[in-house]
């Protein structure tokens, strides 16, 4: 501090700092899947599209093919989750016509 020549840093163990890429496409890809899936079950709740709710159950059942193999329990609850928006918002869709088949004559 008193003068310029006793820095006690070493040029030659000068770390430089770099942004770390660490994107993982596989995980983006799975983030999409439930995304979508979540979106068309909503989708099949509101505007009672049967098309969307069976688009929520193909991307949910994606979504669980690609998903690696996860370490802890904790980390698969958004699977199971969207998995069971699909099958309920299926389910909302064919109630009617299980409750009521004389409608359909």
């Amino acid at each position: 501090m008193s003068s310029s020549k006793s820095d006690p840093r070493r040029v030659d163990q000068v770390i430089h700092f770099h942004i770390p890429v660490e994107i993982q496409p596989d995980q983006a890809d799975n983030e999409l899947f439930t995304v979508g899936a979540v979106l068309l079950s909503l989708l099949g709740f509101v505007m009672r599209n049967r098309w969307a709710s069976w688009g929520s159950l193909f991307l949910a059942l994606c979504g669980s093919i690609n998903e690696k193999v996860l370490t802890s329990s904790n980390e698969k609850k958004p699977f199971w989750t969207t998995f069971m928006f699909a099958i309920v918002s299926l389910t909302i869709q064919y109630i009617p016509l299980l409750l009521e088949p004389q409608l359909m004559d």
